[in-house]
């Protein structure tokens, strides 16, 4: 259990198993962020398991009912839990939604090297990138982009998925045009994962969701940012100034060194290229060879997993064999997919999976799992292949 954590609980009160929330029964204590505590409940009429967020009615701040607006916003999209209820009881707001697995930060403490291999950090950098993007297309910035939010789902398409919009905000006007920067707004985000717009009290946009989403991905692959174990704001925000790009990117593919310069340099109201970011993620997947690999969380023994997550994490279609233990340990996972069409941009999933070949007329955020224009592309070299090959068909 963590400080903040303990402070929390010091000044909370934690409610008892079988405590009855609006139609839900509470069954647990999850864990805590801001002013909300998050608590693992059943539906007694479909005895169906869930989450649930609740905030004291007499909070200062009305978190829960700004975070509820902003999911409504995006409802309906599989980068976002499902909502099932939004609703008061006597002393609580609260927000149902699908239980989820544990964060990616949690998971990553009980992995051997605390940190994910580069294939799966390729992979999930770009489905955090899409849930990103799905956030812009809404006309919302998250302003708290960090691995700590993003959950793991037992999904084979879509197996993390964003959280928490109680920092977010609007960047659209009712015209569709871009707000106004406004001047000295004060610190919004998460220290270790804040771009230095936020250290110097800016208002943030796109950009700064796309440098926290880096520093994420960063910490993934080492296990730690070169500023972790700072508690200083001003230290860290003076070594996110000093530190060179080529020490910043040294440990991830000369792509995302690309994508980093390319977002440091975005103004305020700039339209980001997400087009070009997937297409340089995508040749980073090829180069790796990242389908050939599982995620990290499909071969951890349960009873580790039980340790951090409240579900299972192996979605359906995904298997351990099973074996004696006297027996050689086989390769633990079977995969059962031809390729993996987690690059899938927002909206398009179904439209996908209608299609067997994933280059077919397809162009753009309308790409498949690995297609990449590199026509539009302004870092391409001439490729030996824009699709990854399909693998052949068992017989």
């Amino acid at each position: 259990m963590s400080e903040s954590e303990r402070s929390f609980l010091a000044h909370a009160d934690i409610i008892p198993k079988d405590r009855i929330i609006g139609p839900y029964v509470v069954e647990e204590y999850i864990g805590h962020g801001g002013y909300s505590t998050i608590y693992k409940a059943s539906d007694p009429d479909t005895r169906e398991l869930l989450a649930i967020k609740l905030e004291p009615i007499n909070a200062q701040k009305k978190a829960i009912e700004q975070e509820s607006q902003y999911y409504k916003m995006v409802e309906g999209s599989q980068y976002f839990p499902k909502i099932f209820k939004i609703g008061s009881a006597p002393q609580y707001h609260y927000i149902a939604m699908e239980l989820l697995g544990p964060s990616l930060s949690q998971l990553a403490k009980i992995l051997p090297t605390h940190s994910y291999s580069i294939e799966t950090t390729i992979r999930l950098s770009r489905q955090m990138l899409c849930a990103i993007i799905d956030v812009h297309q809404h006309g919302l910035i998250h302003r708290d982009i960090k691995p700590g939010n993003f959950l793991i789902r037992a999904d084979a398409t879509y197996p993390i998925v964003l959280i928490d919009f109680g920092l977010a905000r609007k960047f659209r006007q009712e015209d569709g045009t871009h707000v106004e920067q406004r001047q000295k707004f004060g610190f919004a985000g998460t220290s270790n994962y804040a771009p230095l717009n936020a250290h110097e009290k800016m208002d943030l946009s796109r950009r700064d969701d796309l440098i926290s989403w880096f520093y994420s991905v960063l910490e993934l692959i080492n296990g730690k940012l070169p500023w972790t174990g700072l508690s200083d704001k001003k230290q860290i925000e003076d070594m996110k100034r000093n530190i060179t790009v080529s020490q910043l990117c040294s440990s991830l593919p000369e792509e995302y060194r690309q994508i980093y310069v390319y977002i440091s340099n975005l103004q305020f109201d700039e339209d980001p290229n997400y087009e070009m970011m997937l297409s340089l993620i995508n040749r980073a997947a090829i180069k790796a060879h990242c389908d050939e690999k599982v995620y990290e969380w499909y071969t951890i023994p349960q009873d580790k997993i039980k340790k951090v997550s409240k579900i299972n994490l192996i979605p359906a279609g995904v298997f351990r064999p099973k074996y004696q233990s006297a027996e050689p340990e086989p390769a633990p996972i079977t995969k059962l997919s031809g390729y993996d069409n987690t690059i899938i941009p927002p909206g398009q999933a179904k439209k996908e999976k209608k299609k067997e070949d994933p280059s077919l007329g397809l162009k753009q955020l309308d790409v498949g799992a690995y297609r990449v224009d590199y026509s539009q592309d302004p870092f391409a070299t001439p490729p030996r292949s824009n699709v990854l090959p399909v693998k052949p068909k068992r017989k």
